[in-house]
């Protein structure tokens, strides 16, 4: 009996966790789907070739507003390295198991997102679409930019 009301608050944040985490992989699996519903092979090869659909599929309703836009892809560069560099520095400071698990969860993210606001901002530059992973190709030099 004693054990039982022990452990019912821990029972109750976990049953609120499960809930929690099932809310989000539901949440995730239907913007997947609806990632891959968006657009079909074809329809991204017209993107690729047309910057100005490019512009309206990521909402931008101007060229004269891609300077606006890239100075706001710029703010979340701070966005993502203060967690980042938080995290590094605790797991260094610290050097327990906690930091480091921590630094593990938080950094590839935060890198994830500079990467994508890099390629984003990069494309906005240049005024045309290179997928993601050509560019990862071409900033570690291993591809030829095409003319």
């Amino acid at each position: 009996m004693q054990e039982s009301t022990k452990y019912q608050g821990v029972r109750a944040a976990v049953r609120q966790s499960r809930q929690q985490l099932a809310a989000l992989g539901s949440g995730f699996s239907s913007r997947i789907a609806a990632f891959r519903k968006h657009r079909s092979a074809p329809e991204q090869a017209v993107v690729t070739q047309e910057f100005h659909l490019l512009l309206v599929a990521w909402g931008i309703e101007d060229t004269a507003a891609i300077p606006r836009v890239i100075r706001g892809l710029r703010l979340r560069f701070p966005l993502f390295g203060f967690p980042s560099a938080a995290a590094l520095t605790a797991a260094a400071w610290q050097q327990s198991p906690l930091a480091l698990i921590t630094a593990c969860l938080v950094v590839p993210p935060c890198l994830l997102g500079i990467m994508t606001t890099a390629w984003r901002i990069s494309i906005l530059r240049q005024r045309r679409f290179l997928p993601f992973g050509r560019w990862l190709w071409h900033c570690v030099g291993l591809c030829r930019r095409r003319a």
